[in-house]
């Protein structure tokens, strides 16, 4: 038993960099993720945010909101990045107003 864990490698990973870490590079074409396109943006959009995340600043809701014309924003209290698992029922109802 012993040889199998001296054989063994443990990787200890901080959970929240490595998420960041997978959020900064979600763009294969980064080429694609500019101010400029983002601004250019002329769907409604609709710009949902949870207070608590700690991924994504919620500073940057005011950000997408503030370059997207007519982008409809909403911070959910108390709710952290992953807004469908964390507070869905509000989460719903802002996508169900906003897609009728």
């Amino acid at each position: 038993m012993e040889a199998l864990a001296a054989s063994r490698t443990v990787y200890v990973v901080d959970l929240e960099d490595a998420l960041r870490d997978s959020a900064a590079n979600m763009f294969v074409h980064k080429e694609l993720a500019t101010t400029e396109l983002v601004a250019a943006t002329t769907q409604p959009t609709l710009v949902v945010w949870g207070d608590q995340d700690t991924i994504m600043p919620p500073a940057q809701a005011a950000r997408f909101a503030k370059l997207i014309p007519d982008a409809e924003a909403h911070m959910v209290d108390d709710c952290g990045h992953a807004l469908t698992l964390d507070c869905p029922d509000e989460t719903t109802a802002l996508m169900k107003a906003f897609l009728s």
